[in-house]
């Protein structure tokens, strides 16, 4: 929540009493006194800002993740300023899978889930380090039911696609990977034509 500045020279000006409108020296005391004024407020809202987790950077968002219990684990301040919502998020939960996956919603931008009796499995396409999953799991895992498992499962961003060309036995194969690279179809393929030759 952002509080409305004020203009305190205006609001100032407009609440002089009658006897001292149109005097300059007034005035112009009144001015330089609410200027001042002005200034102070600027420099203290600048600072509520500062600490606010949408611009907060560096110490500041340090500070805040120490506040929720969300290390920075050396990650930038748009990671770490995802880690500490997805905390929060995670805090608050009252151990409900809906709260599992708002956390899910926070860390991830690919995924999909199914829900068993005990476990949760979270399905990602995201490109995630070892230490970004971790942090991700762990997040969720917090936010799960007691006696509940999450499971957080990273899938390879590739699409199964078939070869316009039969092989051996006239099947159709996967043939590449979205990234350009053989499919595992393709692969089978060539290890099958050098078996049959």
């Amino acid at each position: 929540m952002t509080l409305a500045p004020i203009d305190h020279l205006k609001d100032g000006v407009s609440k002089v009493v009658t006897q001292y409108q149109g005097k300059p020296k007034f005035l112009t005391y009144l001015a330089v006194f609410l200027d001042q004024v002005q200034k102070l407020e600027d420099q203290a809202q600048a600072v509520v800002d500062s600490f606010r987790l949408d611009t907060a950077t560096g110490f500041r968002l340090d500070w805040i993740g120490r506040k929720v219990g969300q290390p920075r684990i050396g990650s930038s301040d748009d990671v770490y300023r995802t880690y500490i919502k997805a905390r929060i998020a995670s805090n608050r939960s009252r151990g409900k899978i809906p709260d599992v996956i708002r956390v899910a919603a926070l860390l991830l931008t690919n995924y999909q889930y199914e829900q068993f009796s005990t476990t949760i499995v979270i399905y990602s396409t995201d490109d995630m380090t070892q230490e970004m999953r971790q942090a991700a799991w762990s997040l969720l895992q917090s936010a799960a039911p007691a006696g509940v498992l999450v499971w957080l499962v990273q899938e390879p961003n590739t699409v199964f696609t078939f070869s316009q060309t039969a092989y051996a036995s006239g099947s159709l194969c996967a043939t590449t990977n979205t990234d350009g690279s053989p499919g595992a179809g393709d692969v089978l393929a060539r290890v099958w034509d050098g078996v049959l030759s």
